[in-house]
């Protein structure tokens, strides 16, 4: 992991300002096992704001009786410099930042919220949590939030008849929610929030958006949340795909859903009669993200991972990358400059959202990091094609 362990016998010879040198070209996470008579508390006060006295190591060299100390070099937590404050949402606590402490989750007390969204790896994920919450009998159904004004468009059962029906028979036998597409108003219009442990799941929306054109053209007559369009031009070339994307008859899976789904809009009003502007509905999908438990990236699935385990007390150490056959199927075309503008053109909320949520979870992962620093190895996944170990070293 490129930790450095550095041992000194005697400081006598040893300046202030060179110990400064060496601690400042020491890699992140790196330890310095000095004798205790070097008086190493002093040494990690505010004039060595880069290192402190491991607790973990001072314990077991206590319990050894050891002549020795140990320094452990930490990443730098400012949190003005390391975190990306110009996406923060308005009038909101800088507290919220922050990754949550671990408390196992009781499913005599909790909820799993998954809010799920269309092709960020929810089947992945909501497989992992069926496993690890071993639930009772659960409902069967799946459920979608469609658009008020396009209510006859939709494949699977509605948001705002299933929720009410999975809260009332599943609260003393399955208390998670993961099969569906419902959005955040049709979820928490009947969860209650005290109880619920919602996890987030967001993707690039340039490859999430061209993974659902792929998954709904040419299927099913109705498909989730509306009614795909077929389009001029050979199927699944570039030019289809654009066609399929700018026609406003497929806006709910081409146009800011990620954006949608976390904000909510339910299935009764439009989104233009809850929210003043875009602007808004943004702010309030942001603001909803740091009421989650979990935040992750499909970017970065296997340290997300590594954040439920911590979080809900888990010890998730395999997992299955589930795929479609379609995820699997690769098109003759390239995201080229012109895709790329004309997606975010369509999905401009989502790309901030997603950049939010990128930096949320590269600032947690941090703290998190720091919390294992000095004990034992931080956990990191290895995949073998579809086949995923946690493992540490």
């Amino acid at each position: 992991k490129g930790t450095q362990v550095v041992i000194f016998r005697d400081s006598s010879a040893v300046l202030p300002t060179e110990m400064l040198e060496l601690v400042s070209a020491l890699s992140d996470y790196s330890l310095i096992i000095l004798p205790k008579n070097m008086n190493a508390s002093s040494m990690s006060g505010e004039e060595w704001p880069e290192v402190s006295v491991s607790t973990y190591w001072s314990e077991i060299s206590d319990s050894l009786d050891s002549s020795l100390t140990v320094l452990e070099k930490r990443i730098q937590m400012e949190s003005d410099h390391s975190f990306a404050w110009e996406l923060y949402p308005e009038g909101i606590s800088k507290n919220f930042i922050h990754l949550g402490e671990t408390q196992p989750f009781d499913a005599s007390l909790d909820w799993l919220i998954f809010l799920r969204i269309q092709k960020c790896g929810t089947k992945t994920l909501k497989t992992i949590i069926s496993k690890e919450i071993k639930p009772g009998e659960c409902a069967h159904g799946f459920f979608v939030s469609p658009a008020a004004d396009n209510i006859e468009c939709h494949l699977e059962n509605l948001c705002s008849d299933g929720v009410p029906e999975v809260m009332a028979q599943q609260r003393n036998t399955c208390r998670m929610f993961v099969d569906h597409f419902c959005d955040w108003q049709d979820i928490f219009n009947v969860f209650p929030a005290s109880e619920a442990r919602p996890v987030a799941l967001l993707r690039d929306p340039i490859f999430r958006t061209i993974s659902e054109y792929k998954h709904v053209y040419k299927t099913h007559h109705k498909q989730w949340d509306y009614c795909p369009t077929e389009e001029n031009g050979e199927a699944f070339s570039r030019q289809n795909f654009l066609n399929f994307l700018v026609n406003p008859k497929n806006q709910m899976g081409m146009r800011n859903r990620q954006t949608r789904m976390l904000a909510g809009c339910g299935s009764i009003q439009l989104c233009n009669e809850q929210y003043e502007d875009e602007r808004e509905m943004l702010e309030t999908a942001k603001r909803h993200l740091l009421q989650c438990s979990v935040v992750g990236i499909l970017e970065r699935f296997g340290d997300m991972v590594i954040h439920l385990n911590y979080i809900f007390g888990w010890n998730i150490e395999q997992y299955e990358i589930i795929e479609e056959k379609r995820d699997l199927m690769a098109l003759d075309w390239d995201v080229d400059d012109e895709v790329r503008d004309m997606i975010l053109e369509y999905n401009n909320l989502d790309y901030e959202l997603h950049a939010f949520a990128s930096t949320l979870f590269d600032y947690r992962h941090a703290e998190l990091r720091n919390k294992y620093t000095g004990s034992s190895p931080f956990p990191r996944v290895v995949c073998n094609f579809s086949r995923c170990s946690v493992v540490q070293y």
